[in-house]
């Protein structure tokens, strides 16, 4: 932003705004995750008290009161425009709202429709309902677009070059000039108390964090904030450390409402009138670390000169000559004022956290769960085991992992293979990376080693239906029949809301004749994960294992119309088509998955497809094609014999 300094910045409407009223220059988020950080800034309260420590598993607890139900009693009406899901109404921050808008268009560019709004349909939705709310009012509008990943329209992106988290701030900057706008033109503005700020900052690599959630520094803790209103003085600049815990308990002082109970934030207003607060500073954290992956938490806290951070391995850093938090003086032995300050923080962060509450834990859907997961948040529906590595270590190793993902995704085991078993060595307890190198492993043609690992994935977290639906899988792969029913049923057993225990059901009984429960079950998957590619494809490739190519092509039709840029869809197309005999249709896929012959698993997959569309000649072809081109792949070996062995060539 072009106010706190950034040269280059496009942020006219922030930085006039700012210009009107009083800017703080060192304002931090409490926690650099979305939804725990919002129940901050609406409660006045430290995570430990109102118990919101992760986006999606966790609700405001009913102890806490929000800054939307104290106007609503004094006489507000109040409305809220959220634009991503991870705010969604059942968090608890509805709480006081008479309209929360938080349902929106269903046009969003990822496969499960609705997860994040642009910038210019949130304007669109605070002007609507600018124009119901009456006086006086409490309008709370939330903007998402400079979030990761940035993908601002192509005006914007077209002016900033290679600078796309630039792009997406000027775009909101402009949406949110359109706001601003419209109070001005009805002559509301004068009178209006017009307050901005951010829930976290976004790290650009520093640290090792990619974007936020791991780490706590100034790169994802300094929000802006500014304060604009009538009687508040313009052009004032604060360079205290103040807490968005402070936000609730000054408007409400401003507003004249009673003061939030059990708030942990004081009212900002002295700080323009004469008599500041005392100094004093900001607590932070986040339990991310422990909740994904295992890790230890992270505690921190800011003083005016320092930053301290709570881990395995103690942080503190001098802000005035280390900006960029480099040099930990907690290294080694720590000396003199570094322990004696170490050893006062970490009493100011105990202080906070013996007012922890019990998490009120929501109820995550299938659903909601993978819409959080396609934001890029890690979130589990499980306890991941925890192993307390130190963050600090385990952002090398999750950057192992993304690239790793990324290699397979793109069709490439061996790498990712490589990479899966780096991470595992430094986190054996991870059942999502032991469940990820089984996936790889099956692409490479070694199913033993595959089955090994998805094992120890479900040993690991014995009451995911997932991760038994995917072992059921691999062992139906690998023709063991019975073992892949009884983990099917096993799923279905611990977590029937799990779409994939509800598709191993659905085989289990089409296999046995009971067509009428196979129907139930498969709708039963689907209702659980209404908009969701992957479990159309898992029921789709269930129906080809059957050698139902008919009850196939409708769900990776509908799979293919929600991801279109999938190409896994696209080969498992070609599987049913061939099967179908639609062959036109079957290029026309086949082309979009590129070679056909260069992953030997899919190319295995499509041959035994020819051979039960009765192209027996061509099958034993295409199969000693593979042989020769991968010799070490050895299902294509054994299916090969047994087709060899069926047309009498022993």
């Amino acid at each position: 932003m072009g106010v706190y300094g950034y040269d280059v910045a496009h942020t006219p409407h922030l930085d006039s705004l700012a210009a009107r009223g009083v800017l703080f220059e060192n304002a931090m988020a409490s926690v650099p995750i979305t939804l725990p950080s919002h129940a901050s800034l609406l409660t006045g309260q430290h995570p430990p008290r109102h118990g919101v420590r992760h986006n999606g598993l966790h609700r405001i607890s009913d102890q806490s009161k929000t800054l939307a139900e104290v106007l609503a009693d004094g006489g507000y009406q109040t409305g809220a425009v959220v634009g991503a899901v991870v705010l969604a109404g059942e968090t608890g921050l509805r709480q006081g709202f008479a309209h929360y808008d938080d349902a929106g268009s269903r046009l969003a560019t990822e496969e499960s429709g609705f997860l994040e709004r642009p910038a210019i349909e949130v304007s669109d939705r605070a002007l609507a309902l600018l124009r119901e709310l009456s006086e006086p009012f409490f309008l709370w509008v939330h903007y998402y677009d400079p979030h990761e990943d940035w993908r601002a329209p192509a005006a914007w992106s077209k002016r900033f070059v290679n600078r796309p988290y630039d792009a997406e701030i000027a775009y909101t900057d402009a949406q949110l000039g359109r706001v601003l706008r419209a109070l001005e033109s009805d002559g509301r503005l004068g009178r209006t108390l017009v307050v901005l700020t951010s829930d976290h900052g976004e790290s650009l690599g520093e640290h090792g964090d990619r974007t936020h959630s791991y780490g706590l520094h100034e790169t994802t803790l300094h929000v802006p904030l500014m304060i604009v209103g009538p009687d508040i003085p313009a052009g004032k600049r604060v360079v205290d450390v103040v807490s968005l815990v402070d936000l609730a308990p000054t408007l409400l002082a401003l507003t004249g409402m009673k003061p939030l109970a059990n708030a942990d934030g004081r009212s900002l207003q002295g700080f323009w009138t004469g008599s500041p607060p005392p100094h004093f500073g900001a607590y932070s954290e986040t339990l991310a670390t422990r909740l994904d992956h295992g890790w230890a938490p992270l505690h921190s806290w800011r003083s005016s000169t320092h930053r301290y951070v709570q881990s395995p391995r103690p942080e503190l850093y001098e802000l005035a000559d280390d900006p960029d938090e480099m040099h930990n003086l907690l290294r080694g032995k720590p000396m003199g004022d570094a322990r004696v300050l170490a050893v006062e923080y970490q009493k100011n962060i105990d202080d906070v956290m013996s007012h922890e509450i019990a998490q009120d834990r929501q109820t995550v859907d299938a659903s909601m769960l993978r819409r959080l997961q396609s934001l890029g948040y890690a979130v589990t529906a499980h306890e991941v085991e925890r192993n307390d590595l130190d963050p600090k270590d385990g952002l090398r190793l999750l950057d192992r992992y993304y690239q790793a993902v990324t290699h397979l995704k793109n069709g490439e085991p061996v790498p990712a293979r490589r990479l899966f078993e780096e991470v595992l060595a430094g986190m054996p307890g991870s059942a999502l990376t032991h469940s990820q190198l089984a996936r790889a492993l099956a692409e490479m043609g070694e199913p033993e080693a595959a089955l090994e690992h998805a094992r120890l994935a479900v040993d690991l977290v014995p009451d995911s239906g997932q991760q038994l639906a995917r072992l059921a899988m691999l062992e139906l792969q690998t023709g063991r029949v019975a073992a892949a029913a009884q983990h099917f049923d096993q799923a279905h057993t611990q977590d029937p809301a799990s779409p994939q225990a509800q598709a191993g059901v659905m085989w289990n009984a089409a296999r046995s004749g009971d067509e009428e429960a196979a129907q139930r079950h498969e709708a039963r998957a689907l209702e659980l994960d209404p908009d969701g590619w992957k479990t159309r494809q898992l029921l789709a490739m269930l129906w080809i294992q059957l050698g139902r190519p008919d009850r196939a092509w409708p769900l990776i039709e509908a799979a293919l119309k929600l991801r279109p840029e999938e190409k896994d869809l696209h080969r498992d197309a070609v599987v049913t088509l061939v099967q179908l005999g639609r062959a036109e249709e079957t290029a026309r896929h086949l082309a979009v998955t590129g070679q056909a012959l260069a992953s030997p698993s899919f190319s295995n997959r499509l041959i035994i497809a020819h051979a039960r569309a009765g192209d027996t000649q061509r099958a034993v072809t295409l199969f000693e094609t593979i042989v020769e081109r991968h010799p070490g792949y050895e299902p294509a070996k054994r299916n090969l014999a047994s087709l060899l062995q069926r047309i009498n060539r022993p």
